[in-house]
C-alpha cells in the first residue's frame, strides 16, 4: 500500500508543534524518529520503508506513554495514516 506523503508531511509538521507537550523521555524519542521520517520523506524518491519504520516507532513510543493525551492523539493519527 502506498503512503499518502502529503498527509504524512502534515502530520510531521503537527507533531513538531505538539511534541513539546510530551514527557521528556517520550519527546526525545519522538523527535529522533520524526527526524528520520523527515529525511525519508525528503529523499528522492521518498523512502517509504524508512517512513513506515519511523512512524511505527513513533506510534510504539507514544503507546507506551499511557495517560498522555498528546501521545494518544499521535497514536490515533498514525492509525489514520494506515500505519497501525
Amino acid at each position: 500500500m502506498s503512503l499518502d506523503l502529503d498527509k504524512i508531511s502534515e502530520f510531521l509538521t503537527a507533531l513538531r508543534g505538539s511534541a513539546g507537550d510530551l514527557p521528556v523521555a517520550v519527546r526525545d524519542q519522538v523527535k529522533m524518529e520524526a527526524s528520520k521520517a523527515e529525511t525519508a520523506l525528503a529523499s528522492t524518491p521518498p523512502n517509504q520503508g524508512a517512513l513506515r519504520a519511523a512512524l511505527g516507532a513513533i506510534g510504539n513510543v507514544c503507546e507506551g506513554a499511557a495517560g498522555n493525551l498528546i501521545a494518544a492523539g499521535i497514536v490515533a493519527t498514525i492509525r489514520q495514516l494506515g500505519m497501525g
